[in-house]
Formats: structure tokens, sequence, C-alpha cells
């Protein structure tokens, strides 16, 4: 499952201070105003902040595209959070990787509007970490990784993480897509 490997990635990457249980999260905001749209063809030209341009076919099944204007703004939100902390030697040992879905859109006759998410509980074991080069290597559902860790708080997390250690991850991303009216 390559989000694991995404997520254990991220757990190295961006891990927050210490053994302790930790909590991270990251929100991007990216946004785009309508230039043309052709409700026709779905066809709709977006241009960024930065001045770059993009036509994209929207698909049937966004709904509500009639409500859409040029000079609109498209908002995309995208989250990422992260939970990790040591299991305990006595807790019951680990079961399957365990996921969770969910998605949503606009109601009828509202500017088109979308989510969706995931959330994967999953359990690494730690095979070893490598304090001088900052990486850490474990063992998930998909075998055996090992990842470097860049920020001086997540080096500090894995510092206090030995082998055998088994983390428990609880990752969550999630996608909004909104239109918002001109000003």
């Amino acid at each position: 499952m390559r989000s694991l490997i995404v997520l254990a990635s991220f757990l190295a990457a961006t891990a927050y201070a210490s053994p302790d249980p930790l909590t991270v999260e990251n929100t991007e905001t990216l946004s785009a105003t309508v230039v043309s749209i052709d409700q026709a063809t779905r066809v709709v030209t977006l241009k960024a902040d930065n001045g770059a341009t993009e036509t994209v076919q929207v698909a049937p099944d966004v709904r509500n595209l009639a409500q859409v204007k040029a000079g609109d703004k498209i908002v995309v939100r995208y989250y990422e959070g992260l939970a990790a902390q040591i299991r305990k030697k006595d807790d019951p040992a680990p079961t399957d990787v365990q996921a969770a879905g969910a998605a949503a859109r606009a109601p009828e006759g509202q500017k088109p509007a979308g989510l969706v998410g995931t959330t994967v509980n999953s359990v690494a074991v730690i095979e070893s970490v490598d304090k001088k080069a900052n990486t850490v290597t474990f063992t998930n559902e998909n075998g055996t990784h090992t990842v470097a860790v860049k920020k001086p708080e997540a080096q500090k997390f894995i510092a206090g993480l030995k082998k055998g250690d088994q983390v428990d991850i609880t990752y969550t991303q999630a996608l909004a897509v909104s239109v918002e009216p001109a000003k």
C-alpha cells in the first residue's frame, strides 16, 4: 500500500519532538481564479496567483458547474495529519492495517465543492536508528524501509527509538475543493 510507505516517510521526515506521543498537522491552500468557462464542454480556464494559466476538463460527476462564473475563486485545501506513539510492551499484538475513507460534495444548487479523505492506522516496527546518518529503518506490512530524517525535531524523536520498538501510527489526509464567489 503506497500510502503506508508515504506515511512512514512522513513520520520519519516530520515527526515532532520525542518518543512521547506526537501529533503533526499540515495544511496547504492553493487558489486560482476562473478566467473562462464553457458550460457545454465543461472546460474551465484557471489563472493561479502566480499568473500561470491552466485549462481543465471538469468531470461529469462534478455537479452544480452551472453555478461557476468567470471571476470566481477555486480554492484547494490539502490536509495531512499524523499521530504516533510507541506501543506499550503489554499491548496486544498489532492487527492488520485499518483504513477508512470519506467523500462529500455540495448539495444541488450550490457552488461546486467536494471533499475526499482517508485515515490509515498502522504499526511500524523499528529495525534500527542511525543517529550519525540520521536514518531510521522500520518494517511494516509493506516490507522494510529506510528513510532519511532531516528535520532536527524528527531526529530528536528517532533518537529515543530502539530496535524492536513498535510505533502506532495514524495518518490522515484530506483534499477539499470549493468555489468561492467573485469579489
